[in-house]
């Protein structure tokens, strides 16, 4: 994908070079993307179907006590979830283009792929959020810990390298953006739409990485307590350095 997106200036999906690379002409760069995004979409599938299914999810109770509806009522009064959507809206616009392009015949079911790996991945994203880590105090055994971290380990790799593939996309047409064209409009707000496309992929890799370290926390809260609270703490906080460390010991 690198080689298209440097030396070819095209996308994963509508590459048409000789992929040569793993020694595997019969799988071109469709090939190689469609591999790699139905490993993505296969697992975030897994996933939802452990949380949703509800033979799959008795023994979830435990580690997720919240029922959906109060999550999604949670959901949307927080300002990441709006705002987390509207940049989702934003690439599967995006997305839409491109698969509308006429020279990407061929590619449909890959950008299809894409376009559902992105949505299933954010629907996870907000479940997992509110879903406490296995721990084997819980009565989880040891192979779900290891099952549970590797997963995130994965996803994490996942979408860093899509993020990375996109920065270097972005950074070589930043340079490539050729004034003299007649469609030299078009060709801003499409970088422009991709560099919001390497943000969700950002967003992706560090909500994952954030959740192996503080799973037990709302990894999404991006915002500071309420003034009233906030204030309260750093006066309680001044009290304390004001009394000095006498008064601890009476």
């Amino acid at each position: 994908m690198v080689e298209c997106s440097v030396f070819h200036n095209e996308t994963s999906v509508d590459c048409d070079i000789n992929f040569t690379a793993y020694h595997t002409p019969g799988c071109g760069p469709y090939c190689w993307k469609g591999m790699w995004i139905g490993c993505s979409v296969i697992t975030c599938v897994i996933g939802l179907f452990i949380i949703f299914v509800p033979i799959a999810s008795r023994h979830m109770k435990q580690i997720r006590p919240a029922s959906n509806t109060s999550i999604a009522r949670s959901l949307i009064v927080k300002p990441y979830f709006w705002h987390l959507n509207a940049i989702v809206f934003l690439v599967v616009v995006y997305d839409a283009i491109i698969l509308c392009q006429e020279h990407v015949s061929g590619s449909e079911q890959v950008e299809i792929g894409v376009i559902v790996s992105k949505l299933l991945t954010v629907i996870l994203i907000f479940q997992l959020n509110f879903t406490y880590p296995p721990s084997t105090a819980d009565g989880f055994p040891l192979i779900c810990l290891v099952l549970y971290y590797m997963t995130l380990s994965i996803f994490v790799l996942d979408n860093l390298c899509k993020f990375v593939e996109l920065t270097v996309r972005i950074s070589y047409k930043l340079y490539t953006v050729n004034s003299k064209r007649s469609d030299r409009e078009l060709q801003v707000i499409s970088l422009m739409l991709e560099i919001v496309d390497a943000t969700l992929y950002h967003s992706f890799a560090t909500f994952f990485w954030n959740k192996i370290f503080r799973g037990r926390s709302d990894v999404l809260m991006t915002y500071s307590p309420d003034l009233a609270q906030s204030l309260r703490v750093q006066r309680d906080d001044a009290t304390s350095e004001n009394l000095g460390p006498e008064s601890w010991t009476g």
